[in-house]
């Protein structure tokens, strides 16, 4: 995957992107199945500022689901801890790997990643998302329905923003 690191007001951020369009044998969990989820403020705001997105370009908002959630914590929580900033972990899984271990079912799925040592890694993940096709493509991709937000601090206070997106 590659990396492109972005100046944006005054924050360092550098953002990678994934998508898959491979078909889970798992049926995608109906919008009614969804429950709540308790999100940290980082992680409120960039599904807030996904879903501005995507309603200024008329598109319907996601719907937070919490297994996705868990997946994009998990993944923020392994990069912040194990020191590397990729959609592939040193052991080699990705994303999509954890969708699928953990039961979760989709047809279509993508990851975008954010690395933030600004003062506001909302603004600049989602700045930086629309500043790149493949984020941009992510963030308003018409097949998604749900989305789950993980975010985690390194010991040098980085910012890892993680969104899964899934239909």
């Amino acid at each position: 995957m590659r990396s492109w690191p972005l100046l944006l007001a005054g924050a360092a951020i550098a953002i990678l992107v994934a998508s898959s369009l491979i078909h889970s044998p798992q049926p995608a969990v109906a919008d009614s199945a969804l429950s709540t989820v308790t999100l940290s403020s980082d992680e409120t705001g960039l599904v807030a500022a996904i879903n501005a997105r995507r309603i200024a370009d008329g598109l319907v908002p996601l719907a937070v689901d919490p297994a996705l959630t868990q997946v994009a914590r998990e993944r923020s929580t392994d990069q912040a801890e194990s020191h590397y900033f990729s959609h592939t972990a040193p052991d080699g899984h990705t994303v999509f790997d954890l969708l699928s271990a953990d039961g979760i079912g989709w047809v279509y799925g993508g990851e975008n990643l954010a690395e933030s040592r600004g003062t506001d890694p909302v603004q600049a993940a989602i700045s930086g998302f629309m500043q790149s096709s493949a984020h941009r493509d992510n963030v308003l991709g018409a097949r998604y329905a749900r989305v789950g937000v993980g975010a985690a601090q390194t010991s040098d206070a980085t910012i890892i923003l993680t969104v899964v997106f899934t239909d």
